[in-house]
């Protein structure tokens, strides 16, 4: 996979606040002006990411979950978690078409960056009355990585051709469209449902 492509992901989700997505990425590239849009190879996940919970997910009891969290993703158990990962992708979706801060809090472990960066950035835009056009991220699959220890989750996405708007609606900057991403979402289970100890784009 185009490392650049995959990239292009985090800089749609954190609208090319490089800084916003966690101080470990790279830069590689900045978004377009309104008068040309392409993809924008902004930053790739390179740390080593937090191991999930070891703990055999078989529960089949329902658990506790943040607001929003749909039912089927409040166990302790596979597929609840793969449809956590999924829930998050589509909450990045809503919440960076309607920006209010403090909706993406609590999601991510203090060791998920990406997830501190999106959060960070979707109060930067709620603040300067930013919004994207449409959903900026869809996803394909997600399937649990069995290989690998702990409950980890790779979710393979396209990046949607996105603008980014100002409050009167002007285009602020484009993005094309970018397929075939994967992104690897490593999870643990607790007293308060699923949360995600650290993403990783464009490695499986």
């Amino acid at each position: 996979m185009r490392t650049a492509a995959a990239a292009a992901v985090l800089a749609v989700a954190c609208a090319g606040a490089l800084s916003g997505c966690g101080g470990d990425a790279d830069a590689g590239g900045s978004p377009t002006a309104p008068s040309s849009s392409s993809s924008t190879p902004l930053a790739t996940s390179t740390s080593t990411a937090v191991p999930a919970s070891s703990a055999a997910p078989t529960s089949s009891a329902l658990g506790p979950g943040l607001p929003g969290v749909p039912p089927d993703a409040r166990a302790n158990t596979e597929p609840a978690a793969i449809a956590f990962a999924k829930h998050y992708y589509d909450q990045l979706n809503r919440v960076r078409m309607s920006p209010s801060a403090g909706l993406l809090d609590g999601y991510g472990l203090g060791t998920c960056k990406p997830c501190s960066g999106f959060a960070a950035n979707v109060k930067k835009m709620a603040s300067s009355g930013e919004r994207n056009s449409g959903p900026a991220v869809r996803v394909l699959d997600a399937r649990r990585l069995t290989a690998e220890r702990g409950m980890i989750i790779q979710v393979d996405i396209d990046q949607e051709p996105v603008s980014v708007l100002a409050r009167d609606g002007s285009v602020v900057r484009s993005y094309q469209s970018v397929k075939g991403v994967q992104t690897v979402v490593f999870l643990t289970w607790s007293d308060g449902g699923w949360r995600i100890a650290n993403i990783q784009i464009g490695t499986a």
